[in-house]
């Protein structure tokens, strides 16, 4: 993976966590081809899909949070 490509997808996964952009809008936004080449390539780098990614995280904010309540 190059560079470019590497930097495109942290900022994609920056992005990701701030849920104020949609799939498509940071594919566009970080001039993927489509949203398929996108998605393929961030699967590629992180191991999941974004759709995927942005629950784990969700899911991972919610335990990090009940964790401090106890």
């Amino acid at each position: 993976v190059e560079f470019r490509q590497i930097h495109r997808l942290k900022k994609a996964k920056q992005l990701l966590l701030l849920g104020t952009y949609s799939i498509s809008e940071i594919a566009e936004e970080l001039h993927f081809s489509d949203i398929y080449h996108f998605s393929k390539s961030f699967k590629k780098a992180v191991g999941m899909s974004p759709n995927k990614y942005i629950k784990t995280i969700k899911i991972q904010k919610k335990i990090l949070k009940f964790n401090k309540i106890f």
